[in-house]
């Protein structure tokens, strides 16, 4: 995670043998961009340094791809969660019951994150912005976990 302009190190093995690879980066539902080129190693191994770019913004998460040579996608990253200057980022999404015994936020691109801090009256089915500072793996399941300083309703 980190802010536009991030250096962002890019490894994966086990990749089908291609010739030739591009890496690229973009948001779910919303297209990518091809960043580098770069060829495979023969286990089908993939590195490279990649900036993540000015466009990007705190308020969605992007995942980087690995295309071949005719751009078809042979493998995903886990959401890089972009960050203001401050390190939070911001969360479109509907509450919902995971079953995971923690308040959670489905975001519109599907991804789950554990809500924690002062969240007043939430209830499953309340539609809301929230902002905070987000760590990797948080204590609830996978989800990754949003400290909130501050939330709306938006529905």
């Amino acid at each position: 995670m980190g802010p536009p302009g991030t250096l962002v190190e890019i490894y994966t093995e086990n990749l089908p043998p291609q010739a030739k690879i591009h890496v690229g980066v973009g948001a779910m539902r919303a297209g990518f961009e091809a960043l580098a080129e770069g060829t495979q190693e023969i286990w089908g191994e993939v590195s490279a340094t990649v900036r993540v770019p000015s466009y990007a913004n705190w308020q969605r998460p992007l995942v980087f791809i690995v295309f071949n040579g005719v751009f078809s996608p042979i493998g995903i990253s886990d959401p890089f969660h972009v960050t203001d200057e401050n390190g939070m980022v911001q969360r479109t999404g509907r509450i919902t019951d995971e079953g995971l015994g923690c308040v959670t936020l489905r975001d519109n691109d599907q991804y789950v994150y554990a809500l924690n801090g002062d969240l007043g009256d939430l209830n499953p089915g309340d539609e809301v912005v929230v902002e905070g500072a987000i760590t990797l793996n948080g204590p609830c399941g996978d989800a990754d976990a949003i400290e909130v300083v501050d939330w709306r309703k938006s529905g």
